[in-house]
């Protein structure tokens, strides 16, 4: 007898606070996955487009094949919605089914699949007068697996990965509605932590439409996924979190910063002699770039995929003693090696980010679920509570804490052919954070990032470019083009001078406007600071011998920057 446990069962919606009800009962036996007149709702969303289709399948008669009976899991209903929402227009789609039926069995736990000689699964099969030579079958789901068993190689008969071996983990119970239900994820040999989730009963919950779920994530800026589960008396027993999202979806008119048809550009600083870098040097840049690709459901909400793409460009520049100066050093143009992925969400002008393997520090116990980025609701005079941290190429970030945004001023620029809200806010010399685009500097789409200490560290990452789904250019930051890169192009020092003279560093900019310089030990510790019009200085007299950085400042980005040694 299974011990007794509280679960609470949450009325799952995205976009709604979810009413919270609590029920004490066992865990029950295990549960069957096939069942006659059982329905499953599958959902495809294409984001980008808009576009929503559901299929619906059922288990109906069965057929015998090498002495065994399999169950047919029939495709019945396919269902298209114009308007992009369930309580929507609706169009029955049916006759565009090309893959009708499977044929599955069950046994003790076990979930067995008819694929063919090349470990596809078997559709629309006439047993008794077609060609059933390599027919046979392959395990597809097994619940008689502790957490951490080994998985049979064969259990993803139409993917890639079906040599490489599979393992099982994360087994854990899952409560949907009044029913518990044993769940696990399925990892790869290298442990892709966003591999397709089962349940008992249920079969797949994401990455595809069961029995085809696969290893390889929402291709093509689609999802698939289980979307509802209906038993023969018309009682559901599973609804997806995303159900309410795509009941009420956000047609508010609102411009998104969370969405599938841009492609956000930028460039990540390392100083220091390069702590993350394989390339030798001791200033580098790389220049990257990240999307939105696919969804994943986590608790009550849905959750977009923002994923690195395309190659990187990196260049770094050393210090050149006869010059006393940073010069160019090399370039080179390699394959992208972030894996990082963050799971963002946008709900009435408000971005959140899922708080997962974060380093959170605070003053309080308090862990939040998830962090809010931007608040473009916020106005001249108000602020909000966003988060900030450091952060490493390819790393987690850390020592993330809360910080306030006070929004100064705000204003409006056209982007695409959408009008935008800019917020200008107090925190690092007044940053621009623009809708549908996010962080101008000193950060990049999920969150702004700085060593609290100095407010400068010994990493940073400005916005280069963003692009449409056309591939133009919609915005332009820094504008460095990645097909030009050059000491020339990045290294422009415009017209602003920075120079060390034995007693004190100077700083011109002759065009009058705002300047500040800072100096920096080797460490990046911020050891004075000034501000000022047309020209500033800062006496080193009281610096101990060694070497430090001057960087100097205009319009809040740097221009300048160079090594010199106190003796």
């Amino acid at each position: 007898m299974k011990q007794t446990i509280k679960t609470t069962i949450l009325a799952l919606s995205l976009g709604i606070t979810a009413t919270i009800f609590m029920y004490s009962f066992p865990i029950m036996a295990y549960q069957p996955f096939i069942v006659e007149g059982r329905v499953w709702e599958y959902a495809h969303v294409v984001n980008a487009n808009r576009c929503l289709t559901t299929v619906c399948k059922t288990f109906d008669g069965e057929v015998d094949f090498n002495g065994k009976s399999y169950s047919k899991f029939v495709t019945f209903r396919k269902s298209d919605y114009p308007d992009d929402r369930l309580s929507g227009t609706v169009v029955d789609v049916s006759e565009s089914i090309d893959r009708k039926e499977c044929y599955l069995r069950e046994k003790d736990g076990q979930v067995f699949i008819l694929v063919d000689e090349y470990g596809e699964t078997v559709y629309d099969m006439n047993f008794t007068t077609d060609d059933t030579s390599g027919i046979r079958e392959a395990l597809i789901m097994d619940f008689s697996l502790a957490n951490g068993d080994a998985f049979p190689s064969d259990s993803f008969h139409n993917t890639e990965y079906m040599k490489e071996g599979l393992f099982k983990v994360d087994l854990e119970p899952v409560v949907y509605f009044d029913r518990s239900y044993e769940k696990y994820g399925i990892c790869n040999a290298d442990g892709n932590e966003f591999s397709p989730r089962y349940a008992e009963a249920l079969g797949g919950l994401n990455n595809g439409i069961f029995p085809d779920n696969t290893l390889d994530v929402a291709p093509n800026m689609t999802s698939e996924y289980l979307l509802t589960v209906t038993e023969p008396d018309g009682g559901t027993i599973y609804r997806s979190p995303s159900y309410e999202w795509l009941l009420h979806p956000d047609f508010s008119g609102r411009v998104r910063t969370v969405r599938e048809d841009r492609v956000w550009e930028y460039v990540y600083s390392e100083y220091d002699y390069l702590p993350t870098f394989e390339t030798p040097g001791w200033w580098g840049h790389q220049l990257f770039r990240v999307k939105f690709d696919g969804t994943e459901e986590h608790g009550d909400h849905m959750y977009h995929r923002l994923v690195h793409t395309g190659d990187l460009v990196r260049w770094t520049m050393e210090y050149d003693k006869e010059k006393d100066d940073v010069v160019f050093a090399a370039r080179e143009d390699l394959p992208n090696d972030n894996n990082r992925i963050y799971l963002m969400r946008e709900e009435d002008g408000r971005v959140y980010m899922l708080n997962k393997d974060l380093d959170y520090i605070s003053n309080d116990e308090f862990m939040p679920n998830e962090f809010l980025v931007y608040d473009f609701n916020k106005k001249q005079g108000e602020s909000y509570d966003s988060w900030i941290g450091l952060w490493y190429w390819n790393e987690i970030p850390f020592d993330v804490m809360n910080y306030q945004f006070d929004v100064k001023t705000t204003d409006t620029i056209e982007i695409d052919g959408e009008e935008c809200t800019i917020q200008n806010v107090t925190t690092l010399d007044n940053l621009s954070i623009i809708e549908g685009i996010g962080f101008v500097k000193h950060g990049f789409l999920p969150f702004l990032y700085c060593d609290m200490r100095t407010h400068i560290g010994t990493v940073d990452c400005d916005l280069n470019r963003v692009y449409n789904a056309e591939g133009d250019i919609i915005y332009r930051g820094l504008d460095i083009d990645p097909e030009t890169v050059s000491v020339e192009k990045v290294y422009d020092k415009s017209s602003l001078s920075l120079n060390y003279g034995g007693e004190a560093v100077f700083a011109e900019n002759p065009d009058g406007t705002g300047i500040s310089l800072s100096l920096l030990d080797i460490s990046g510790k911020v050891m004075s600071r000034v501000s000022g019009t047309g020209s500033v200085s800062v006496s080193t007299a009281a610096l101990t011998p060694g070497v430090y950085v001057a960087v100097a400042e205009a319009d809040g980005a740097t221009v300048a920057r160079r090594k010199f040694v106190v003796r």
